[in-house]
């Protein structure tokens, strides 16, 4: 279920219900596995699967040497600075542009729900919708709330929404990288390419023991944009605990990188 399902079918009862049971499974995960199990994770640099689902046969994802990130990566272009304020300006000039199509607690518009276009139409009062700004064609829009986080990317073009969980990075009005933290269970980066009427995607989701830790975006002799994406894997060690019970910590000084090349 992707963000646009998220804010406008879930309601606060079924929201609270299951928070109250993740919270519920994470005391008693953090409580008895520890003390049951050792160490929380065995540590293999060698264990990186990855899932790849993608509706085009042009992508290419392929892991990079310390030497080959750090060689491209010193002529990477600068990224979308991230912006957290909204812009009332640039929105009152939307809303006279696009009437009733994103409100503030509201949305009448078509998704990008993976291999096809959704028309989506609701209102829910638990989630605000703030324009922070544009780049080339796309509106980009804060989405907040009881347990929603996440962005719009509005392509006034084709008035289609792409949904990310970081504030998008957009390259020369076709391309949109989503990589960051994450809000699901689920860890991926996200590759979208928007040619003329067609969007093509494609999504890697990878270890959940792995965490984002920087993006580069690349730009060929061709004009080729590829995204170098560096994930970290950290070891444990366990630590005095005040309680009497086993605590462990990420060491610093044991961990892996994985470098991913996505194009």
């Amino acid at each position: 279920m992707n963000l646009a399902d998220i804010v406008i079918r879930l309601d606060s009862k079924k929201i609270l219900i299951i928070v109250r049971l993740i919270i519920i499974i994470i005391v008693l995960f953090s409580n008895n596995f520890f003390s049951q199990f050792g160490s929380p994770f065995k540590f293999d640099c060698d264990n990186f699967r990855q899932e790849i689902k993608t509706n085009s046969k042009e992508f290419s994802v392929e892991f990079l040497s310390k030497e080959i990130y750090d060689y491209y990566s010193k002529d990477s272009i600068q990224k979308n600075e991230i912006v957290i304020s909204e812009n009332l300006n640039l929105n009152s000039a939307f809303q006279k542009k696009f009437p009733g199509t994103i409100t503030e607690n509201c949305v009448n518009a078509k998704f990008l729900n993976n291999d096809f276009i959704q028309k989506i139409k609701g209102c829910n009062s638990n989630m605000k919708i703030n324009l922070l700004d544009k780049k080339d064609s796309f509106y980009i829009f804060k989405v907040s709330g009881f347990e929603i986080s996440g962005y719009y990317a509005f392509d006034e073009r084709n008035k289609v929404i792409i949904t990310t969980q970081n504030f998008p990075q957009i390259i020369n009005d076709e391309l949109i990288i989503d990589v960051g933290k994450r809000f699901s269970y689920k860890k991926s980066i996200s590759y979208y390419k928007i040619k003329g009427g067609e969007i093509d995607y494609i999504n890697i989701v990878y270890p959940a023991l792995y965490e984002y830790k920087d993006l580069k975006i690349i730009k060929s002799l061709s004009g080729k944009i590829q995204a170098f994406v560096e994930l970290i894997n950290f070891d444990f060690i366990e630590v005095p605990s005040n309680n009497g019970g086993e605590k462990y910590e990420r060491n610093p000084n044991k961990y892996c990188i994985k470098r991913i090349s996505i194009y």
